[in-house]
């Protein structure tokens, strides 16, 4: 009973997953992965300079790099 509960969430999770929308999504998994980041990191001193992108910020600088790479 709970191995059938299970799978049926699971295929739940995975039909919204598909659903989604895939800039929504990265921009969450980005959001995440920056979190996850920062709370296994030590907390920088107070005035450090560095400061992580926002997902907007990475995404143009990623879009950047693309061109530029593929641009001769």
């Amino acid at each position: 009973m709970r191995a059938t509960i299970i799978l049926i969430v699971l295929s739940y999770l995975g039909f919204l997953t598909g659903c989604a929308n895939n800039e929504r999504y990265y921009s969450n998994v980005y959001e995440g992965l920056k979190t996850k980041a920062a709370n296994d990191r030590p907390i920088p001193e107070p005035g450090s300079a560095e400061r992580s992108m926002t997902y907007p910020e990475y995404d143009s600088e990623r879009k950047k790099l693309l061109d530029h790479k593929v641009s001769p």
